[in-house]
């Protein structure tokens, strides 16, 4: 039975980017990798009544949920079969399985906290796209929304004893990989056309430690949209979309650290990005970015190395970065001068990512606690539920529902008015 559980609110001017009730959440962290949404259909007030469904899956693993429209997208591994792993489609309204694609692969070495589906796929109008390893390669698959395989791609040599979990973007008509691993010239971002999977740019990248970072697009100052990925000892890189050229970097090297989180972007335009070791947050970095001529060089505007986060991604609203650590602890800091504006215990350890919605942070400890906060630089608490299993994977949305994915279930929260995606 789910408790009581939390107050939502929408305030729009707490908002720094608005996602419209018509914009699928299709892929890690939402349309444009930040997190924030709102979402009118949301009760202000989630009560046991307003558990839409829960849906128990196949099997493990750690990918977000994503969708576009009322279908939902997520992966799993087959817990009693050694080398099977599943793409799955799920109704948003009910949460019934409408398909899973079996994938066999060549098992590898593995956290072990990490799944063999870790990575979130990544949606548009037509396909849906995962990247995963099998043995030592880098494999990327597109099946179409009915679940039928319409294209693969064997990326080349991938190594990591951790595993993998960096996921699939999409930008414009290209699917954006990252291979950001220290071994080979197989290694670096790749951009393939989303519909054939050819591939169109790779530029290699050479890591001290595999980065398991997920980029993101910003558009910089100057008007131009950037590629960012966080690595490690080169702290941010940006490549320009249609051709891979790397527009700037900026260095940042914490011995023996590795970039998991992935970078978020502020309303004035600061990128902040973290690296980490050993279960905690080890250096953090606060850059504004170069321009794409590269009249401008990235400047740094603050750094900081105590309680930051390592696996969870920080979530930007308006002029404020919010953290949830590893530790459980909340934080809200200051984009333009990383002051500390206030710091609070949150829902227990975590790897879940921090997003926003109407105005509420929504962090989920690993014993699947969920806390909510007001994003606001005054801590407003309100409210927590306990979903009473593991979670380690960040809320998605779908149809005008909150989504938590757990060890073995899907939970959907709320269900307001949707529009069906064309």
């Amino acid at each position: 039975m789910i408790p009581r559980l939390l107050m939502m609110f929408w305030f729009p001017s707490a908002v720094l980017v608005a996602g419209a009730t018509e914009q699928p959440w299709n892929q890690f962290r939402g349309p444009d990798g930040g997190g924030v949404a709102v979402v009118p259909g949301l009760p202000e007030v989630l009560t046991v009544a307003d558990r839409a469904w829960t849906a128990d899956l196949p099997g493990k693993g750690h990918s977000s949920p994503v969708s576009w429209g009322h279908r939902i997208f997520l992966t799993a591994e087959d817990s009693a079969r050694a080398g099977v792993r599943w793409v799955l489609a799920l109704d948003a309204g009910d949460g019934r399985e409408l398909w899973r694609y079996e994938d066999s692969f060549e098992t590898h070495s593995l956290h072990s906290f990490n799944s063999f589906a870790a990575s979130t796929p990544v949606c548009d109008a037509e396909r849906v796209y995962i990247s995963w390893v099998s043995g030592n390669r880098r494999r990327v698959l597109a099946l179409d929304h009915d679940g039928k395989k319409v294209w693969e791609k064997d990326l080349g040599f991938y190594k990591e004893d951790h595993g993998s979990s960096a996921s699939p973007i999409i930008e414009g008509d290209l699917l954006i990989v990252p291979n950001d691993h220290d071994v080979g010239e197989d290694a670096g971002l790749y951009a393939l056309n989303a519909a054939t999977g050819d591939v169109r740019w790779h530029t290699p990248t050479s890591p001290e430690k595999t980065s398991f970072s997920t980029p993101v697009v910003v558009t910089a100052a100057d008007g131009s949209r950037q590629i960012v990925l966080s690595s490690q000892p080169t702290a941010l890189l940006a490549f320009a979309p249609s051709n891979g050229t790397v527009l700037w970097r900026y260095e940042h090297p914490v011995g023996g650290a590795r970039a998991v989180a992935t970078p978020v972007v502020s309303a004035d335009g600061v990128i902040f990005a973290t690296t980490g070791q050993g279960g905690s947050g080890r250096g953090g970095v606060a850059v504004r970015p170069g321009s794409a001529d590269g009249k401008t060089q990235p400047t740094l505007a603050w750094e900081m190395s105590n309680r930051i986060p390592y696996v969870p991604t920080a979530v930007a609203v308006g002029d404020h970065f919010y953290f949830l650590n590893d530790g459980g602890i909340l934080s809200c800091v200051r984009s333009r001068d990383g002051e500390r504006v206030w710091e609070e215990r949150g829902p227990g350890k975590a790897y879940s990512s921090l997003i926003c919605l109407n105005g509420v942070l929504i962090a989920v400890g690993r014993d699947g606690t969920v806390a909510t906060v007001r994003a606001t630089p005054i801590h407003q608490p309100l409210g927590t539920l306990a979903l009473g299993e593991e979670c380690q994977t960040t809320p998605g949305l779908a149809a005008g529902r909150l989504l938590i994915r757990t060890t073995t279930q899907l939970h959907a929260l709320g269900g307001g008015p949707s529009k069906a995606i064309p």
